[in-house]
């Protein structure tokens, strides 16, 4: 089994890079770093979900396997909307 909680808790505005973490609260595992990048520790499911909140409008945050995009939320509108995405992946040790 592997499970984190990762947070940021500061503001990131830079585009088109992976959003580190100031902290992370629990890594069972081990499979998460601060680089915000999560490396399978075992074979399996595993379920991904993020969370935040644009402050100044447009936001658009994607989760990434490897160098594909699996996954995006996306909002264009006024400034405090928050965000919700999930996914559900097979992974490989390794992934």
């Amino acid at each position: 089994m592997a499970y984190f909680y990762a947070s940021r808790n500061s503001l990131y505005s830079t585009a088109n890079t992976v959003i580190p973490y100031d902290s992370i609260v629990t890594n069972v595992g081990g499979g998460m770093n601060l680089n915000g990048i999560f490396t399978a520790p075992t074979a399996g499911t595993y379920l991904f979900i993020s969370t935040g909140i644009s402050l100044k409008g447009d936001c658009k945050v994607y989760l990434q396997w490897n160098d594909d995009h699996r996954g995006s939320s996306s909002y264009a509108g006024p400034a405090y909307a928050t965000y919700a995405q999930q996914a559900v992946w097979n992974l490989k040790a390794g992934d």
